[in-house]
């Protein structure tokens, strides 16, 4: 597997913030389950002690998507729509960035 990404950008993805790394083949992105500054307080900061929990990681092959789309998300993210035969996963991004990671996606699909 290549290991210099095409490009990386940070997002929103399912209620967590995520690390999005796209590659020639594939996109990874990796969500942490951090804690939440919510938890703390009602816990009187307890929860901070607990153990940290690992972050999950997913991954699309660039092979299994059929396309790809933006749309406006407020004033000012969008969310790029990757799409699969199965599924589709929204990454939230600012306007600027969005039509990058469209683009850069789409150059894959391509080839």
């Amino acid at each position: 597997m290549e290991t210099t990404p095409v490009m990386e950008f940070t997002s929103h993805i399912e209620g967590k913030n995520a690390k999005v790394r796209i590659y020639s083949d594939r996109i990874e992105w990796d969500r942490d389950k951090s804690r939440s500054v919510a938890a703390a307080a009602f816990t009187s900061g307890m929860s901070l002690l607990a153990p940290r929990k690992k972050a999950s990681t997913d991954m699309i092959p660039i092979k299994q998507i059929t396309g790809v789309t933006t749309k406006r998300d407020g004033l000012v993210n969008s969310k790029v729509c990757v799409i699969t035969s199965g599924n589709t996963i929204e990454f939230r991004v600012s306007h600027a960035d969005a039509a990058a990671v469209k683009n850069a996606i789409s150059q894959l699909i391509i080839g």
